[in-house]
């Protein structure tokens, strides 16, 4: 089972993650080359400073210690590298010493391996980055490949497993289920509801930030609905291990 949900997950890095890669080479303008060290082999992290290791040599040393925590460190190097780049930063140049264009063609399949295996975060993450693909893009590569619907599935189910003790997975889901959107392709005002309690639940959300929200979302539903889903929603915060951010 795990075998055919890594390879429906990895169906969707290729039809989709890799576009998102593209464009990004598209529209970025050609830098000099960042000075790099001698890449190390994999390591004890402790000496790092000291043996003056770049963002690319760690990429490289996480990506060998094969775990799905060290997947997720990895991508996440790679696109504090790439989010420095868009964003103009002024160490962007220090953020993407050594990351090389392999680290880059591979990062949609590290960040899949860490959703895949429940990394916490890594879910989120990569519902961020399907949300980046245009959905003209999202609905040609449905139309293209059969698994890419499958896929996105996944992602959504592992986003769902992953709202038990992440916070941000329950804002996101809230947000995926409030109106139609290319991941969900539906708007489900009773799951929007649910994940939307437990999210004002966990920050305490005064009324005159939620009521508007909570007042949408019950619009449309009955009042059998609106006590399930609310029902849910506090349960789902009451026993969450949530952690801040």
């Amino acid at each position: 089972m795990r075998l055919k949900a890594t390879a429906i997950a990895l169906a969707v890095v290729a039809a989709i993650g890799y576009g998102v890669h593209e464009r990004k080479e598209l529209g970025r303008q050609q830098q000099a080359a960042a000075p790099t060290s001698e890449a190390a082999p994999p390591a004890p992290f402790a000496a790092a400073d000291q043996r003056g290791y770049t963002p690319g040599d760690d990429v490289t040393r996480y990506v060998a210690l094969a775990t799905p925590t060290s997947a997720f460190d990895a991508w996440s190097l790679i696109n504090a590298c790439e989010r420095a780049e868009r964003n103009g930063m002024p160490d962007a140049r220090e953020c993407c010493n050594g990351v090389t264009q392999e680290h880059r063609r591979r990062a949609g399949a590290l960040l899949s391996v860490a959703m895949m295996e429940g990394v916490r975060g890594a879910a989120v993450e990569y519902v961020h980055t399907i949300m980046g693909v245009p959905r003209e893009e999202l609905a040609q590569a449905r139309q293209k490949n059969p698994e890419v619907d499958k896929a996105v599935n996944t992602v959504v189910e592992k986003l769902q497993e992953s709202a038990t003790g992440d916070r941000e997975a329950i804002r996101m889901l809230a947000r995926l289920y409030r109106a139609s959107n290319p991941i969900t392709g539906e708007r489900n005002a009773e799951k929007a509801l649910m994940y939307a309690t437990a999210e004002h639940e966990l920050l305490k959300t005064p009324d005159v930030y939620k009521a508007p929200v909570l007042a949408d979302l019950t619009a449309s539903l009955t009042l059998e609905q609106v006590q399930r889903a609310r029902d849910a929603g506090l349960q789902l915060a009451h026993h969450c291990d949530c952690k801040e951010g």
